[in-house]
């Protein structure tokens, strides 16, 4: 079985998988995106470029880097 989400406006460039199962995408379109796939729910994160890698480092906290040299250190809600 696969699932499809949408809603990036640009190509996906970066996936990671929170240790809660959540998955986090980040996208040309200078957005990072917290999918909760059981729930539906989504987190947007606006940047100011595109995010090109992430890292998890916990259940609530990502780093994140840009296509302009930056990086992005995330606190996620509980």
């Amino acid at each position: 079985m696969s699932r499809v989400v949408r809603g990036h406006q640009g190509s996906v460039m970066a996936l990671a998988v929170l240790p809660d199962g959540r998955v986090v995408s980040g996208s040309r379109d200078n957005t990072l995106r917290v999918w909760d796939i059981d729930s539906g729910q989504t987190i947007t994160i606006h940047g100011d470029a595109s995010y090109m890698s992430i890292a998890v480092i916990s259940q609530h906290q990502l780093v994140a880097g840009d296509d302009v040299g930056n990086v992005h250190f995330i606190i996620l809600p509980e």
